[in-house]
């Protein structure tokens, strides 16, 4: 009831005027003055008065700037229960990444130390061949474990390449950098090629039961081993690649074969012992 009497009243001032008496005693339209602002202001703002005594206080696009989703004074915004969650997802990860991470890497593993092993099969072959003495007991295949079986490969290769620096033809490594330098390979291939070309050659001597009298050349070294074991054997298939398919190698192969058949140069080279 207040809000309608208030509204009829407001418009009743604002369209007719107000009624009032002259100084001869007669009634007369009188102007009521609008409120100060926009036209027709004063009967938006009794509108609002009366809604906000009747129904509490505006809220929307009548709410005072910044009074409409606002929180009080002092009072923060506590964050959404699920960032508190995941914070503790990942605490509890890291907390138990040491006993589950080893489980999850397990697969890549296996997966890895098979092609080394398919890989390296050629190259420890070779050396089996004319060292069989290298291999351990009994021979290890692709089954059981991989790791394992990688681990046996590579020990074993490194056997059979300290056996034969005896049979090491002195020039085989000089050829095998110049040809590396022509054919402008990398450091990488390069010393994979050298060492590939070092091992075929003395296992061409040795399988000819050639010796030489003295080690290889000084500008060649045999590199350290490594204290990992897939850093090692990654280097040992690139190895193992130049062995079968490097035309610099197989080269090298035809000219220590031919060298072979020549017979020793007197003072240079001679039978090997038997062993």
């Amino acid at each position: 009831m207040l809000l309608l009497q208030s509204a009829s009243r407001c418009r009743c001032r604002a369209h007719f005027g107000g009624l009032g008496r002259t100084p001869d005693g007669h009634l007369a339209r009188q102007e009521v003055p609008a409120p100060p602002g926009r036209p027709g202001a004063g009967r938006q703002r009794a509108l609002t008065a009366g809604l906000s005594r009747r129904h509490g206080p505006a809220t929307g696009r009548d709410a005072p700037a910044g009074a409409a989703g606002s929180s009080p004074a002092g009072q923060r915004q506590q964050p959404a229960p699920a960032v508190g969650l995941a914070t503790l997802i990942l605490v509890i990860c890291g907390m138990t990444l040491t006993a589950w991470g080893d489980r999850i890497t397990a697969p890549l593993r296996r997966l890895r130390s098979h092609r080394d092993l398919r890989r390296t099969a050629p190259l420890w072959a070779a050396l089996y061949a004319v060292r069989p003495e290298i291999a351990l007991e009994p021979p290890v295949g692709l089954s059981g474990d991989p790791e394992f079986a990688l681990y046996r490969r590579v020990i074993e290769i490194r056997d059979g390449q300290l056996a034969l620096p005896v049979h090491l033809h002195p020039r085989v490594p000089e050829w095998a950098a110049d040809a590396c330098r022509a054919a402008r390979l990398d450091e990488r291939r390069t010393a994979a090629t050298i060492e590939a070309a070092v091992l075929t050659a003395a296992l061409e001597a040795a399988a000819a039961g050639r010796r030489y009298p003295y080690p290889a050349t000084p500008g060649h070294a045999p590199p350290a081993t490594p204290p990992d074991l897939h850093t090692e054997s990654s280097r040992l298939t690139l190895v193992a690649d130049a062995f079968i398919h490097c035309p610099i190698v197989a080269g090298i192969r035809r000219r220590v074969r031919a060298d072979l058949h020549a017979g020793p140069v007197p003072g240079n080279a001679h039978p090997a012992e038997p062993t």
